[in-house]
């Protein structure tokens, strides 16, 4: 059992995403390590799959958030395989509304790779580019310049407006 899990482990890629119908200021403070510098992209769950209609193995869902001291106690129906580990978190996270999908590379491997990178369709894929709310006017043209001039991909680049006044 401990064989498979680790084969499992090693041979899975989880890629997260926070869905929610509006932008969420405690998502920009957690996950860009420089308040001025951060960049979001924002897909559709259709665009999402399509993209990655070239995978042969992929699963996708949202992430249940559970208090870990109910479950596997023997004392409720609360259970899970540790095969289903990746799709749950603790409930004090539940602020992320995370939807993970996790893709399975079986080609045999003496290392994991940390960066594992999928092709995906990026036109496809994404429908919009955000920078930081905090984010400098040099940061957006860089951010503009790197995505025509990398990625070939002509895309509007918006700029959060989540510190603009409300009215």
């Amino acid at each position: 059992y401990r064989k498979k899990l680790e084969n499992w482990r090693t041979s899975n890629y989880v890629s997260c995403w926070h869905k929610s119908d509006f932008e969420s200021e405690a998502m920009w403070k957690l996950y860009t390590s420089d308040p001025k510098q951060g960049i979001a992209i924002q897909t559709t769950f259709e665009r999402l799959y399509w993209s990655l209609q070239d995978i042969l193995r992929f699963d996708c869902s949202m992430v249940n958030y559970i208090n870990y001291n109910e479950f596997n106690t023997g004392t409720s129906n609360n259970k899970f395989d540790l095969f289903d580990a990746p799709w749950f978190k603790r409930k004090s996270f539940e602020h992320e509304k995370e939807f993970r999908i996790i893709v399975e590379d079986d080609r045999k491997s003496a290392y994991r790779d940390e960066n594992k990178q999928i092709k995906v369709d990026l036109n496809l894929l994404i429908e919009n580019v955000y920078i930081s709310p905090q984010a400098d006017g040099w940061f957006a043209k860089l951010v503009k310049e790197i995505i025509a001039k990398r990625y070939n991909l002509n895309l509007e680049v918006h700029q959060s407006d989540l510190n603009k006044t409300p009215f």
